[in-house]
């Protein structure tokens, strides 16, 4: 079941960069930034999908991310620099795509005034007032309030009928990324 929501996330993700929700950049500035953003999809990135390309260490949102990168590497490294960002040096084993690294997660806090696909989050961490759920846990998208997860007595929105079922094998992990925004999640309806 795991693998056919993480295959239904990919073609969703797919499906967007077909129409070109990942084309927006993120602000300039005049100083190099480490990458947080994924060149492919415009969404945070998760360690443990990279590739490693001239020397550099780039890092992706999902494995798809990765072989799209493979096909046309200085069409995203060019989005990179035109990002501003500064690439990790490819440690000193020998280059390969792919990785092992322990997954992390995005703790990246969203901008919940941001529209879909809109401009990369920063590192900022968000304020320390809570806020209303506004973005989606696994997506990092604008929530549409027909899909949802109630758990621990809290509604979980979400962005995607595909991200309730990735919510429900990982609550925990979804909520920790929730905590991290300072999200005032509702209450469930009593049943």
């Amino acid at each position: 079941m795991r693998f056919k929501s993480i295959t239904v996330i990919a073609a969703i993700a797919l499906a967007l960069m077909a129409a070109g929700c990942n084309k927006k950049q993120p602000e300039q500035s005049g100083d190099a930034k480490p990458q947080v953003m994924c060149p492919v999809m415009d969404l945070p990135v998760e360690k443990q999908f990279f590739a490693d390309y001239d020397g550099k260490r780039i890092y992706f949102c999902h494995q798809v991310c990765v072989d799209t990168f493979n096909k046309d590497p200085e069409k995203y490294m060019k989005i990179l620099k035109d990002w501003g960002v500064m690439l990790e040096d490819t440690p000193g084993a020998p280059q390969h795509s792919g990785g092992t690294e322990t997954p992390t997660t995005p703790t990246t806090p969203p901008d919940n005034t941001q529209p879909p696909g809109g401009e990369p989050h920063n590192s900022t961490p968000p304020p320390a007032e809570a806020k209303p759920q506004a973005m989606c846990p696994v997506m990092n998208m604008r929530v549409d309030k027909q899909f949802y997860a109630d758990y621990n007595g809290k509604r979980i929105y979400f962005c995607h009928q595909v991200c309730v079922e990735a919510f429900k094998n990982d609550p925990e992990k979804y909520m920790k990324i929730l905590q991290d925004w300072g999200v005032t999640l509702e209450d469930a309806p009593n049943p």
